[in-house]
């Protein structure tokens, strides 16, 4: 086997474990978000339930963690 077609294969196996991470990520920031809303409909800030998920789905961890300082982070209370 050479070298590129094992870099190949690994590539393929990163998108798909890249693609599964994206994916619970904005599930779990929509779940988050959601019961936010039902708790306190002036807590989500900034943006709503879904458009939050489809960020983090698109931008992954770094999307997380802005979800994260905007809602939780001792800066923004």
């Amino acid at each position: 086997m050479h070298l590129t077609q094992l870099l190949g294969s690994l590539g393929g196996a990163f998108v798909v474990v890249v693609a599964f991470v994206n994916l619970f990520v904005a599930i779990g920031v929509y779940l988050d978000a959601a019961t936010l809303k039902r708790t306190d409909p002036s807590a989500l800030k900034i943006l709503p339930a879904g458009v939050w998920a489809l960020v983090c789905l698109v931008g992954s961890v770094p999307a997380l963690a802005l979800y994260w300082v905007v809602h939780y982070s001792v800066w923004t209370k």
